[in-house]
């Protein structure tokens, strides 16, 4: 995807109420763990997790009830982990920048919504999806924008 599709896919998904919850920003050096925090605890009875890119919506994980439904794409694999207790996700060898968002529903259908905006610098020696580098701070620009328009 180019650039310019890029913000306009992004300034779209802004622009839906409700789709972007609360931007946290986390800078990370490339193979450094970091968790995705969802705030919550005690995740029991009929919920669901989905944590995906955005604005590709390309699905990282979704989990039902504790169950995984839905497996991470092949460059995620073996570097996703998902607490079913809390809904955080756990990525322990960061490569890729990018919006994170996790959606947890719970039996009352009670949404959570938590976005991250993930800005990956390069470590010493490691190689990075540069074109996920680039967007990562431009997607951060015209979020921030977005919220304000809400506003």
């Amino acid at each position: 995807m180019d650039i310019a599709t890029y913000v306009l896919s992004l300034i779209f998904v802004c622009t839906l109420p409700g789709t972007l919850g609360k931007l946290q920003n986390v800078t990370a050096t490339a193979g450094e763990e970091i968790t995705l925090k969802t705030g919550l605890t005690g995740l029991q009875g009929d919920y669901e997790v989905l944590w995906y890119l955005v604005p590709s919506e390309e699905t990282l994980v979704h989990c039902d009830n504790g169950q995984i439904l839905v497996e991470p794409p092949k460059r995620f694999e073996g570097n996703l982990h998902l607490d079913t207790k809390t809904g955080c996700l756990k990525i322990p060898h960061i490569t890729e920048s990018g919006v994170y968002q996790g959606e947890i529903t719970d039996e009352n259908n009670n949404k959570t919504t938590v976005t991250y905006n993930i800005i990956v610098s390069e470590a010493a020696g490691s190689s990075l999806n540069t074109a996920a580098v680039l967007k990562a701070p431009l997607a951060f620009v015209v979020a921030a924008v977005c919220i304000l328009l809400l506003i």
